[in-house]
């Protein structure tokens, strides 16, 4: 049977035409070059998960921060997730509270379980500009056994504005820790290994001038240095007694001292009111240094009181302690910070070492024999 004619062949339009000369000229490169070539979208793709590999490995460890039922968010990286022995990790947390909540951060450092804290620092605490305040620390730790560890689940305690208690927390994070030492494989690295045997040395009977005479010259030589060491310290005349200084002491300096004092016999720490103490504390200080130094320390926040200590010259030690000391104060005071009681007593011990270390050099002329 005989199809008509326009069953028997199809028909073509122009455009069909022009798709099939193109896709003709696209087989005959293949056939010419052996391979097909690679589409844009192919390359774009590859491009992508490129950047993607790039970034996941450059992003360090972090929770993931899942907030609680009051809002508060507590979120830990550490900078690297592989380390030998003994190599310190940095740690920081990062701790969003809603507004005029008060965290308790004095517990955190006993929280690394099997990972030796080497370094706490002092807390940065920031205003949001919804209310909210964000906190931020960073610990340094260091693990001392080879194997699988981690950084284990952190709790911060906080109270709430209407006065709850609540708990902001966060996840485990997994750290590997390799040795140092070469260790042959399917060997354990804390294993003791035997010690080697002793290398057989040839023995001859008696003793030979040439060894025994330059450890008996070496003896003289020893008596002879500690017969002089001692004819020497007989015949040493007594010291001169050191010199006197008639100089008073700045009233200043003593005030301060005073004050610190008085500061210290009030019983503040013992009865839990760690925000009075601590803003009596800066008082003093800044005080001091303005009456000391000249410049009015008590009218500068404590990030502008650090540079102008530096362009007045004042020795770098006492500078960073006296900024540390105000900054912690000011953690205090503003921030709800709550230290631990010893914490307390050394900021005290700080803050004398700060008159001492700055008191005025003694005037010459005011020394005498």
């Amino acid at each position: 049977m005989r199809l008509p004619h326009s069953l028997s062949r199809p028909r073509w339009t122009r455009g069909d035409r022009a798709d099939r000369a193109a896709a003709s000229d696209v087989c005959r490169r293949e056939r010419h070059t052996g391979a097909p070539p690679v589409p844009g979208a192919r390359a774009a793709l590859l491009a992508a998960l490129v950047l993607a590999a790039l970034l996941w490995v450059a992003v360090p460890a972090a929770h993931a921060q899942t907030p609680d039922a009051a809002g508060a968010t507590l979120g830990v990286t550490i900078d690297r997730t592989e380390v030998t022995v003994g190599d310190r990790i940095s740690v920081t947390l990062t701790l969003r509270l809603p507004a005029d909540a008060q965290p308790d951060l004095s517990a955190l450092d006993r929280q690394f379980g099997d990972l030796d804290v080497l370094f706490v620092g002092l807390p940065d605490v920031q205003a949001l500009p919804d209310g909210r305040s964000l906190v931020r620390a960073r610990y340094e730790v260091a693990a001392f056994r080879p194997g699988a560890t981690a950084i284990p689940i952190l709790t911060v305690p906080y109270t709430t504005a209407a006065g709850s208690a609540t708990v902001a927390s966060a996840q485990p994070l997994p750290v590997t820790v390799t040795s140092v030492l070469q260790v042959p494989e399917g060997e354990d690295p804390g294993d003791i290994r035997d010690l080697k045997p002793q290398i057989d040395l040839s023995y001859r009977g008696g003793l030979s001038w040439r060894a025994v005479l330059p450890a008996l010259a070496a003896a003289v030589a020893v008596a002879a240095a500690v017969a002089g060491l001692l004819w020497w310290r007989a015949r040493r005349r007594r010291p001169a007694p050191a010199p006197v200084s008639t100089a008073a002491t700045p009233a200043y300096e003593s005030a301060a001292l005073a004050e610190l004092d008085r500061i210290a016999g009030l019983g503040l720490v013992e009865e839990g009111k760690l925000r009075e103490f601590h803003a009596l504390l800066a008082a003093c200080i800044r005080r001091y240094l303005s009456e000391r130094f000249g410049f009015p320390a008590f009218a500068l926040t404590t990030s502008e009181l650090a540079g102008r200590m530096e362009r007045e010259g004042i020795d770098r030690w006492p500078a960073r302690l006296a900024t540390g000391l105000l900054t912690e104060c000011d953690a205090v005071e503003y921030a709800g910070y709550v230290p631990a009681a010893a914490r307390a007593g050394t900021s005290l011990d700080i803050a004398r070492e700060i008159v001492v270390l700055t008191r005025e050099a003694a005037d010459p002329a005011a020394v005498v024999s």
